[in-house]
C-alpha cells in the first residue's frame, strides 16, 4: 500500500510539474463557483497568487462584453463537449488582453469540470494589427503631403503601444543635429505648445531622450522622472512620464527618432519590437515620399527654366513620339504640353518637315552626341529658319531612351 501511494505521489508530483511548467494558462473550474485549480502561468498572467485565484471565479477575469457569452459557451461545452473560442482576460492592474480558449470537459475526482487552456494573443493580434496599419498608412500617404503622413505614423505608433504622445525627428548628416518633423495629431492639439523655435536640437544638449542616438539602440524609460542625468523640457512641451525613442538607421548613418510616451504602463520589449517594425516601414514610406516630392520640386524648377525660355525645346521617345514640350512650343504650333503627348511630327507639321525633323533625330541618335543641323518650320506667317540642336538622352544602364531638341 505504501508503495502504490509513493508511486501515486510521484505520478502527482509530475503531473503538477507539467501542470505549472505549461507555457499557457491552464484552468480548471466546476460548472459553477470558484476556480478548482490554476497553474503557475495563469497566475503569472493575470498577476494573482494562486490562493487568490482560487478564491476567485471565470467570471472575475473576464471583461464585462464577454460575461454574457460565458454562460452560452458553457452550454455549448456542455452539449458537444469541447469548445474552442477567444475572449478577452482582465490582468490585475486593469489592462486587458485577448486570449485563445481551448475548452473540454473532464472528470475532476468525481465531478465534471471544465479544463481550459488559454493561450495570450497580445502577439499576434499586435502583428496583425500592425500590419493592418501598415496598409492604413500607405492608403492615407497616397493622398496626403509628407506632414501629414507623418503625423499619422505617429498617431498609428501611439495606438500600437497605447501611448498618448508621439514625435518623430530628423538627425541631420553631420549627426549632432536634430531636426522636429512631427508631433502625433493628439500631442499637438492635447500637449504641445513648444515655441517653433526650439524645432532644432544639439543631441548633446537635448538630455535623455537622445540617448538613443549615442547607444544606436532603442531606449526604454519607464520612470523619466528619476533620471540623473535629464535636464528638463522646452517649455510648452508635454511632459514625459515614460517613454520610447527608437533610432532608425540606414546604412551607417542615424536618419531619425521615433519617440512614443506615457503609456499607463511600463513599457516592454513587446512593446519594442512592434514599434521597431512599424518605425522602419514608416521610414521607408517616408523616405518614398521625400524622393518623390524631391523629384516634383526638381521637375517643377526644370519646367519653370522651359517655360521661361524663347527658345523652342522637345523632347521625343525613340519611336519620334513626343514626351514634353514647353511654352515656346505651345504659343508657335498651338498645341498644348498634354495634347502632344504620344503624337509625332507627323501629326503636327507638313509630311515633308516631319520627315526630315525626324531623320535630323536618328542622325543625333546615331551619333550618340549633340549634333546642330538647320531647320525650316512652318509657322502661321510663313516657313521661318531655325538653328536646332539635338542629342539624345541616356538612362542609369547607358542606353538612350529620348531625343531633346532646342531650337533657336
Amino acid at each position: 500500500m505504501s508503495k502504490a501511494k509513493a508511486v501515486r505521489g510521484k505520478e502527482e508530483r509530475h503531473y503538477r510539474d507539467l501542470f505549472d511548467l505549461a507555457f499557457d494558462a491552464i484552468f480548471i473550474h466546476g460548472f459553477t463557483g470558484n476556480f478548482l485549480e490554476v497553474n503557475q502561468t495563469a497566475c503569472k498572467r493575470l498577476g494573482y497568487t494562486q490562493e487568490e485565484l482560487l478564491q476567485m471565479s471565470p467570471l472575475d477575469i473576464v471583461t464585462p462584453e464577454f460575461t454574457g457569452l460565458f454562460f452560452k459557451r458553457l452550454e455549448e461545452l456542455r452539449e458537444i463537449g469541447s469548445l474552442f473560442c477567444e475572449t478577452a482576460h482582465i490582468h490585475r492592474d486593469g489592462t486587458v488582453f485577448p486570449v485563445e480558449l481551448s475548452c473540454r470537459i473532464i472528470d475532476h475526482f468525481g465531478t465534471p469540470a471544465v479544463f481550459s487552456v488559454a493561450r495570450d494573443l497580445t502577439g499576434r493580434k499586435r502583428t496583425e494589427k500592425s500590419l493592418a496599419f501598415r496598409l492604413q498608412l500607405r492608403e492615407y500617404s497616397l493622398d496626403h503631403s509628407l506632414k501629414e503622413t507623418m503625423q499619422f505614423a505617429l498617431d498609428l505608433a501611439e495606438q500600437l503601444t497605447q501611448s498618448q504622445i508621439g514625435f518623430m525627428h530628423f538627425l541631420q548628416p553631420d549627426q549632432k543635429t536634430l531636426e522636429l518633423q512631427a508631433w502625433s495629431s493628439g500631442t499637438r492639439k492635447s500637449f504641445c505648445i513648444a515655441s517653433p523655435e526650439l524645432n532644432h536640437y544639439h543631441v548633446d544638449k537635448a538630455g535623455v531622450w537622445v540617448e538613443c542616438v549615442f547607444t544606436r539602440v532603442t531606449t526604454i524609460h519607464n520612470d523619466y522622472a528619476s533620471l540623473p542625468n535629464r535636464k528638463g523640457i522646452p517649455q510648452g512641451h508635454p511632459p514625459i512620464i515614460r517613454e520610447v525613442v527608437i533610432p532608425i538607421i540606414r546604412g551607417e548613418k542615424i536618419r531619425a527618432i521615433l519617440g512614443v510616451g506615457n503609456k499607463n504602463c511600463d513599457y516592454t520589449q513587446e512593446d519594442v519590437k512592434v514599434l521597431e517594425g512599424f518605425a522602419d516601414f514608416a521610414w521607408d514610406l517616408i523616405s518614398q515620399i521625400q524622393a518623390e516630392e524631391a523629384l516634383q520640386d526638381s521637375q517643377g524648377r526644370f519646367r519653370q527654366i522651359l517655360d521661361n525660355s524663347d527658345t523652342v525645346i522637345f523632347l521625343k521617345d525613340l519611336e519620334g513620339k513626343y514626351l514634353a514640350i514647353n511654352r515656346r512650343f505651345e504659343e508657335l504650333f498651338h498645341i498644348d504640353r498634354v495634347g502632344v503627348v504620344g503624337k509625332t511630327d507627323y501629326d503636327i507639321f507638313p509630311a515633308e518637315l516631319a520627315k526630315a525633323f525626324q531623320e535630323n533625330d536618328r542622325r543625333a541618335l546615331e551619333h550618340g552626341g549633340s549634333i546642330a543641323v538647320e531647320e525650316n518650320v512652318l509657322q502661321d506667317d510663313g516657313m521661318h529658319f531655325y538653328i536646332s540642336v539635338k542629342f539624345p538622352l541616356y538612362a542609369v544602364n547607358q542606353k538612350p531612351y529620348a531625343v531633346c531638341g532646342i531650337a533657336t
